[in-house]
C-alpha cells in the first residue's frame, strides 16, 4: 500500500436533486417558509441517508453545487453556509467546494478540483471518489463510473443510497488494490 491508504473517500454534492427536492420545496412555499438556498430547511430523510453515506465509507463531503456560486474570493456562500450548518446538526461538514471554471462544465470544476487536491497532497493515484447529481450532461464524459444520478423529484432515495456506498467502496477496494 502506498499514500493512497490513508487519503479519504470523496463525495461531489449536488444539492438541488439530490437532498433538496421539487416536493419539498413546494411544500416549503406553501407553509409560507422561505425556500432561497440561503435559508431552506431541507428535509431529514435526505440528510439522513447522505449521513449514512458519509458513515458508511468515511468520505469527505465537497460542494459541486450551484450552491457554491457567490463566494467571493476564499469566502464561502450564504447558501454553503447554510448547507453546512445542516450538515453540523447531523455530524457532518463540508471540506470544500469545487473552483468555478470559465467554462462552467462542472466536470471539468471536479476534474480541477481533483488535479489541485493530487498536487497538493503529492498522489500519483486519483482518490476514490463519486459525483452524486440529478443534471451530469456536463459530468458524465469526465467522470463516467463515477456517477450516481438521482432526480429532481425524489432526491437521494434508499435505492441511490445503497448504490453510493457500493460504488465508493468499489473505488476505494481499487485504489487499495494498487
Amino acid at each position: 500500500m502506498d499514500q493512497q491508504w490513508n487519503v479519504p473517500s470523496i463525495i461531489f454534492l449536488d444539492v438541488d436533486g439530490v437532498v433538496n427536492t421539487n416536493p419539498h420545496i413546494h411544500q416549503t412555499k406553501r407553509m409560507g417558509l422561505p425556500t432561497s438556498s440561503h435559508y431552506i430547511q431541507l428535509p431529514e430523510d435526505t440528510l439522513m441517508r447522505l449521513k449514512r453515506i458519509v458513515m458508511r465509507t468515511g468520505a469527505i463531503l465537497i460542494m459541486s453545487s450551484s450552491w457554491r456560486l457567490g463566494y467571493c474570493g476564499s469566502l464561502p456562500s450564504k447558501s454553503y453556509l447554510n448547507l453546512n450548518a445542516q450538515l453540523a446538526g447531523y455530524g457532518m461538514q463540508l471540506s470544500g467546494w469545487t473552483p468555478r471554471s470559465s467554462t462552467g462544465s462542472r466536470g471539468q470544476e471536479i476534474q480541477n478540483w481533483l488535479n489541485a487536491y493530487m498536487d497538493l497532497y503529492g498522489l500519483t493515484m486519483c482518490p476514490p471518489y463519486i459525483i452524486i447529481d440529478d443534471s451530469i450532461k456536463d459530468i458524465v464524459e469526465y467522470h463516467r463510473g463515477h456517477i450516481i444520478k438521482t432526480t429532481l423529484s425524489q432526491g437521494l432515495t434508499d435505492e441511490t443510497t445503497v448504490i453510493a456506498i457500493n460504488l465508493l467502496q468499489k473505488h476505494r477496494k481499487a485504489v487499495e488494490a494498487v
